[in-house]
């Protein structure tokens, strides 16, 4: 098997490679501007560290380095968790840990006082629990020595330190830990898997293109330790947390992960009876010995959640059923196989046809790239790959909700997406295009220019009052909303109702002349896109009720909208 470590840009290759390139990014800057600069790789960089990964887009404090907290993060899916994160370039002394220690339980004791404020104001029946504050220190040095010398000191921040250990509140990501991340995302977005070899624990069972065996862990965790997260190219999912999606409601349930780690902590033993195994594609299988595969262009399809949990508890024993197909269409497996976890059945329809691995693989070959050829990445900065990433995967976000609408029965199906509404003829009908890749760069310039168009209306044209209203159709983690806008747009120049194509071909046509369009005069897209939004918010405002009911209605109001109409009050504007 290849060594991983090649493709990686020199800078990753280890520590002390890597922070003397984040040195040299920082050459010139003054304190505010390194501060500055390593916040914004901080905040791009902790939804994928195993601390962040249960957590919202984040929100940057204006307040940095002032009340102790930089960034903010709002859990997914339980609204009295939140992660504050603390970041610092480097820390060298103890001193630097109690000033931060000492500013988190400052920051604990305000927003105490201002919640009970709050509540005060409330019946008890409305009162809700206090926010529960996970801490997150992110530095580039190497702090675990610095963090055991603390715990050995008697500072006044310590009882606070320990209180929100005990309680499994405080956490930090060093340089080691950036780098291993940073690989990790790096691998996930440009690196394909290599050929690799399967060691069995017994002899494998074949019939027709089908091999199964069963799987060590250890030699699981090591295919993963050599390809990175490129192993999941073709996984519908990616990997969820030990804790995400939990479901509060009835009390606090358990998820699949987390059951899957306390098998491999307490019995591993048990772990082949109770797991339902993993299945990997391959374009070529290999027969190397009675207990030994060669996989080309490998894939792990369906065990992204089963591989990451063996990966993280790191078992001293166990093993897992293992399927091994050679073909060159995945879906099928992965469709078939991915019910082990709750999987949201429009991603399920979707993924087949548009994932967030396949947008980079084709923006990457394109000229309005959603990510960059493996090469030319190499001669980037940390700083302007991880941003590009961070822009891919809002990209990716946005382009789906137009996707979505446009292969929908109602474009209205952005806000809301559900399988039923999806016109599964058209889905087909991409999947079989062998020139698909022209109506995704197509899609790919129409969300630049839709995202250009936002940019204008933020800077200024707007009222105060209207931004304040309409600010999540701007915030990075509400791209249904922007898409809806795009939607809109888009029809509008077309002159026609929504979804009246009469094949896959009269839509792919339609969209990729009015691509070239704009791309020859993208003022009049501009200027669409910005009436659209108006149409939207003339909708919502006439409903008369008050700021807080409208915020509240939002979301049911515009994915309820008449969208006929909407082009209509376009036209008018």
């Amino acid at each position: 098997m290849s060594n991983l470590q090649n493709d990686l840009p020199d800078f990753l290759s280890g520590y002390g490679s890597l922070y003397n390139h984040l040195q040299g990014q920082m050459e010139g800057l003054n304190t505010v501007q390194i501060g500055e600069k390593f916040s914004t790789l901080a905040e791009h960089l902790i939804p994928h560290t195993e601390s962040g990964q249960d957590f919202e887009r984040s929100i940057k404090s204006k307040l940095s380095w002032d009340r102790g907290v930089d960034i903010s993060f709002k859990h997914r899916t339980e609204a009295d968790i939140e992660l504050r994160a603390q970041v610092k370039y480097t820390i060298s002394a103890v001193d630097d840990i109690d000033l931060i220690i000492s500013k988190f339980r400052d920051f604990e004791s305000s927003t105490k006082e201002k919640k009970q404020g709050e509540l005060d104001f409330l019946s008890d029946t409305q009162k809700n629990p206090t926010i529960q504050n996970t801490y997150l220190i992110v530095t580039a040095s190497r702090i675990s020595n610095i963090i055991s010398k603390y715990e050995k000191t008697q500072r006044p921040s310590l009882s606070f330190y320990n209180q929100l250990k005990n309680e499994n509140r405080f956490q930090y990501i060093d340089g080691d830990e950036i780098l291993k991340t940073f690989q990790s995302v790096y691998r996930s977005a440009y690196i394909r898997p290599h050929t690799i070899n399967v060691k069995l624990e017994t002899s494998f069972i074949q019939l027709q293109n089908v091999y199964v065996g069963i799987i060590p862990c250890h030699e699981l965790r090591r295919i993963y330790q050599s390809t990175g997260d490129s192993i999941f190219f073709e996984n519908i999912r990616e990997w969820l947390g030990f804790q995400g999606n939990k479901v509060k409601s009835g009390g606090r349930r358990e998820t699949v992960n987390e059951a899957i780690a306390a098998t491999l902590e307490e019995s591993p033993e048990k772990m082949l009876e109770r797991n339902n195994g993993i299945a990997l594609r391959a374009s070529k299988i290999t027969i190397l010995s009675e207990n030994e595969l060669s996989l080309e262009e490998a894939s792990i399809v369906n065990g992204c959640q089963t591989t990451m949990s063996i990966f993280f508890a790191n078992p001293r024993s166990g093993h897992v059923l293992a399927k091994f197909v050679e073909t060159d269409d995945s879906w099928e497996i992965a469709k078939s196989a991915n019910f082990q976890t709750p999987i949201e059945r429009v991603e399920l329809e979707l993924a087949r046809y548009l994932r967030p691995q396949l947008v980079r693989l084709v923006g990457a070959e394109t000229s309005y790239k959603v990510g960059a050829s493996n090469a030319h990445q190499k001669n980037k900065s940390a700083f302007s790959i991880l941003d590009q990433i961070y822009k891919d995967e809002i990209c990716y976000d946005e382009l789906k909700s137009i996707f979505i609408g446009l292969f929908s029965r109602s474009a209205n199906n952005a806000i809301a997406a559900n399988y039923t509404e999806l016109k599964i003829d058209l889905l087909k009908s991409f999947e079989e295009d062998p020139d698909k890749n022209n109506l995704l760069e197509a899609l790919f310039l129409l969300h630049s220019k839709s995202a250009a168009a936002m940019e204008t209306l933020k800077e200024g044209i707007l009222k105060t009052e209207i931004m304040d209203l309409f600010k999540r159709f701007w915030k990075e983690d509400k791209p249904s909303y922007r898409g809806f806008v795009s939607l809109l747009a888009i029809f509008s120049i077309t002159n026609k109702p929504q979804n009246k194509f009469s094949n896959y071909e009269d839509l792919k046509r339609t969209i990729i002349q009015i691509s070239n369009q704009i791309d020859s005069d993208p003022t009049k897209f501009t200027e669409t896109y910005i009436k659209a939004f108006k149409s939207i918010a003339i909708d919502v405002l006439k409903s008369g009720d008050d700021k807080d009911r409208m915020l509240q209605s939002m979301y049911r109001h515009i994915g309820s909208i008449n969208f006929d109409n909407a082009l209509l009050a376009i036209s008018l504007l």
